[in-house]
C-alpha cells in the first residue's frame, strides 16, 4: 500500500512537468512566429516608406529639371544627396548634369557681359571641361568670337605700349605730314575722347601727342576700353580709316601703323555695342584682373 502511494505522485509530477514544457514550447513557438510577423510587418512598412520617399524625391528632381531653374535645382539636389534613397540615382544624375550646364551657361553669360578676357577664358574652359560644347554651341561660338576681338584689341594696345620714343619721334618730326598721318592720329585722339575742335591741325595733334604724366598717349590707350568711347566718335573714325590701306599706313611709319591698328580694332568693337551704354553696363576693362600697370609718369608718349 505504501509503495503504491509513493509511485502515483511521481507519475503525476512527471505528467504535470510534461504539460508545462509543452506549453512553454508552444508559447515560445508562438512568440517566434509573432516576432517574424512583426519583422515582416516592419519590413513592409519600411519598404513602403522608402518607396514613398523615392517617389517624392524623383518627382521633385524631375519637376526642378523641367523648370531649368538653378534656384530650384540646387535645394532638390542637396535634399536627394542627403537622403541617399536607392532608386533616385538616375534622376539625381540628370539634375546635377543640368545644374552644371546652367551654371556654366550663367558663368559664360556674365563673362561675355563684363567683356573681361580672363573671365571669358575661364567660362569657356568650364564648358569644355563639363562636356557642354554641343549643348551650348551657340553661346560658346559667340564667346569665342568676342574673345578673339578682345584679344586683338589687347594685343594692339600692348603693341602701342612697346613703341619706343625714338620710333614715335620719327612720326612727330614731320612739319607737314602726309594726310594719312594727320588723319590716323586725329582718329586715335577722337577715340580717346578729345573733341574735333582740339584736333584741327597737325600742331593741335602734336600737343596731345606730347603730353606727359597721367595723360600721356600710351597710358590713355592702355586704359581705354570700347565702352568708354562715344559711339559717334567711333563712326567718324570708321569713315576716316576706311580710306587708307593698312599696308600703306605701315609703310609711312611703323608707329603710325601701330596706332592705326589699335584705332581700327577698338572702333570696330565699339560700333558692335549698343549706341548708348549706361554706367551699370560698363565693364571694368577688357584686361580685367590682368590689366597692365600704368606707365611711369613723366615720359613722353
Amino acid at each position: 500500500m505504501t509503495l503504491t502511494c509513493l509511485v502515483v505522485p511521481d507519475i503525476i509530477f512527471k505528467f504535470i512537468g510534461y504539460i508545462n514544457v509543452s506549453q512553454t514550447l508552444l508559447m515560445f513557438r508562438n512568440l517566434i512566429q509573432s516576432d517574424r510577423e512583426l519583422e515582416i510587418a516592419n519590413r513592409m512598412r519600411d519598404g513602403a516608406l522608402v518607396r514613398a520617399q523615392r517617389a517624392t524625391i524623383n518627382k521633385d528632381l524631375a519637376d526642378a529639371t523641367v523648370t531649368r531653374d538653378v534656384k530650384k535645382l540646387k535645394p532638390m539636389i542637396s535634399k536627394a544627396e542627403k537622403k541617399r534613397v536607392n532608386g533616385t540615382e538616375n534622376y539625381l544624375l540628370q539634375a546635377k548634369k543640368l545644374y552644371e550646364q546652367l551654371q556654366a551657361a550663367t558663368q559664360l553669360q556674365g563673362a561675355t557681359f563684363d567683356r573681361r578676357i580672363a573671365d571669358i577664358e575661364s567660362a569657356i574652359h568650364a564648358i569644355k571641361k563639363g562636356g557642354f560644347e554641343t549643348l551650348l554651341a551657340v553661346e560658346l561660338l559667340e564667346a569665342q568670337v568676342l574673345l578673339k576681338k578682345l584679344k586683338r584689341i589687347q594685343k594692339a594696345a600692348l603693341e602701342v605700349a612697346k613703341l619706343s620714343q625714338q620710333t614715335i619721334a620719327i612720326m612727330k618730326s614731320y612739319n607737314k605730314p602726309p594726310d594719312v598721318v594727320t588723319q590716323v592720329m586725329r582718329s586715335v585722339f577722337l577715340l580717346l575722347g578729345n573733341k574735333s575742335s582740339e584736333l584741327q591741325t597737325w600742331p593741335d595733334i602734336l600737343i596731345q601727342l606730347n603730353k606727359i604724366g597721367k595723360i600721356n598717349t600710351k597710358r590713355r590707350i592702355q586704359c581705354c576700353v570700347p565702352e568708354d568711347i562715344d559711339y559717334s566718335a567711333a563712326q567718324k573714325v570708321e569713315l576716316i580709316l576706311c580710306k587708307y590701306d593698312e599696308e600703306l599706313v605701315f609703310d609711312t611709319t611703323q608707329a603710325l601703323g601701330v596706332f592705326y591698328n589699335w584705332a581700327e580694332c577698338i572702333a570696330d568693337e565699339r560700333l558692335a555695342l549698343p549706341v548708348k551704354i549706361t554706367e551699370k553696363n560698363k565693364s571694368s576693362g577688357l584686361f580685367g584682373a590682368a590689366r597692365p600697370p600704368p606707365l611711369q609718369e613723366g615720359g613722353i608718349v
